[in-house]
């Protein structure tokens, strides 16, 4: 049980820490870049807002795999 929980904690920080700029990442980077872009070329503002959707919906895609990843960390140490 003792090995398990130095391979399990770390994990588990590792997750909390990425799940953490997860969230930030959405908030800080990918819409001020599209507002800038679309501001530096207009005639592009059709491609720009899908490519902002789709960078949005892959950070969550992120998130479900690290809170997924969580969850068998936790069957892992019930097991056990």
């Amino acid at each position: 049980m003792f090995e398990l929980n130095r391979v399990v904690t770390p994990l588990r920080i590792l997750l909390v820490l990425a799940f953490a700029f997860l969230l930030l990442l959405p908030v800080m980077s990918p819409q001020g870049d599209t507002m800038d872009d679309v501001q530096r070329s207009p005639e592009a503002e059709h491609l720009l807002w899908p490519m902002l959707v789709v960078a949005e919906l892959v950070v969550l895609c992120f998130q479900v795999v690290n809170v997924c990843t969580w969850k068998l960390l936790t069957m892992v140490e019930e097991v056990i």
